[in-house]
């Protein structure tokens, strides 16, 4: 018999959805309500971009590069619009940086930067930029790479976030682009307001978004203002077809649901909400964790599937209490044990807190054999 424990999980809405022309998504009014919100630059939560010059997708050196003799080099490019040639120093610790985009080292200038140990090696507030239309985008972002070669991945730092009022309540909405000077489901969008902060850092920007009893059609266009890029947000009232879901989500400080054309993000969600039709899989959970959030569980998959119909209320459970289990599998004379932690709709989640990892013990009848704790995650 296995026996499996776990510290204990100790235990309003926002609506996110894609849109596209002849969908629920279409507008119904004669006159379509707009504003247009100016978003500045700022630091934002990251976007991550991997990337991998090694082996083979090495590439060869560029044109007139600095004298390097006896050093271990490394090539690759930032994924800008044209792309960033990089040159990387292994012996130095060096990366060099053509954010001119001209691969030839002996045009134009290159700006050298120094790496730390942070993890893995890093490279930090590299500034970059894409051209669109004539007009210079920034960007700053951070690299992470492996000791050896080109491989790792960038982070995207800075985004843009302005404010807009909503039924007398003001919210700050953000956008962090993934460096092609184009906004669209690449790219991430946040939301707060002055209640509470909520950031959606794995959200694509959608086409259309509904939250506090309204649905918006989202453009989005960059331009340069007194020297400054900016970014244009206009925001257009639509009227979505509804269904009714009926919530039951203890344990959940916010939910996200998606379908192919959506995404549903509902904060602290309980009781029946009014929800654009779709047919949702359950996309994240975030769950409470007293005074630590960064404790909690974190939502890996969920297979659930809900369908939101007009005129129709659907019953959803999702989050506490949640569930211990252990999968158990044999290969040869090892057995493997693997913990699961799973949700009121199935869904799975990962232990974070490495304090009270997830503990076991076998027994053979009343007397326990063996006994310890699975690995963090």
């Amino acid at each position: 018999m296995v026996r499996a424990s776990v510290h204990k999980v100790v235990t309003s809405v926002l609506v996110l959805g894609f849109g596209w022309a002849g969908s629920a998504w279409s507008s119904q009014a004669d006159t379509p309500v707009t504003q247009t919100v100016v978003l500045r630059p700022t630091r934002a939560a990251y976007l991550r971009i991997d990337f991998n010059y090694n082996f083979k997708n090495a590439l060869p050196p560029f044109a007139n590069e600095p004298a390097l003799t006896r050093k271990k080099t490394a090539r690759g490019l930032i994924p800008t619009v044209p792309p960033t040639p990089i040159l990387r120093n292994i012996t130095d610790s060096q990366l060099y940086v053509k954010a001119d985009h001209n691969p030839d080292f002996s045009i134009g200038s290159f700006v050298t930067y120094q790496s730390r140990y942070d993890g893995h090696i890093l490279f930090e507030n590299l500034k970059v930029s894409t051209e669109r239309d004539s007009l210079a985008i920034p960007y700053t972002i951070r690299m992470y790479t492996y000791e050896a070669l080109c491989a790792g991945w960038f982070e995207v730092i800075s985004g843009w976030s302005g404010r807009f009022d909503l039924d007398g309540e003001q919210w700050t909405l953000g956008i962090v682009d993934n460096l092609d000077g184009q906004i669209d489901d690449r790219d991430l969008l946040s939301l707060s307001t002055g209640k509470e902060t909520l950031f959606i850092r794995d959200c694509p920007v959608p086409q259309a978004l509904f939250f506090a009893g309204h649905a918006l059609r989202l453009d989005f266009s960059f331009t340069s203002v007194a020297s400054e890029t900016i970014l244009e947000a206009t925001l257009t009232e639509i009227r979505p077809a509804m269904g009714q879901l009926d919530i039951k989500a203890e344990g959940c400080s916010h939910l996200r649901l998606r379908d192919d054309r959506q995404i549903v993000l509902l904060s602290r969600p309980a009781g029946t909400i009014a929800l654009p039709v779709g047919n949702y899989r359950v996309d994240n959970c975030i769950l409470h964790s007293g005074s630590n959030e960064r404790m909690a569980p974190k939502f890996v998959s969920c297979d659930r599937t809900v369908s939101v119909s007009p005129g129709q209320t659907t019953i959803l459970a999702v989050g506490a209490p949640l569930s211990n289990g252990v999968e158990v599998s044999h290969e040869g004379n090892l057995l493997r044990l693997r913990h699961q932690l799973t949700g009121a709709a199935g869904e799975r989640y990962e232990c974070l807190d490495r304090r009270h990892s997830p503990s076991f013990a076998i027994y053979k009848g009343p007397l326990k054999i063996a006994g310890g704790t699975f690995p963090f995650g």
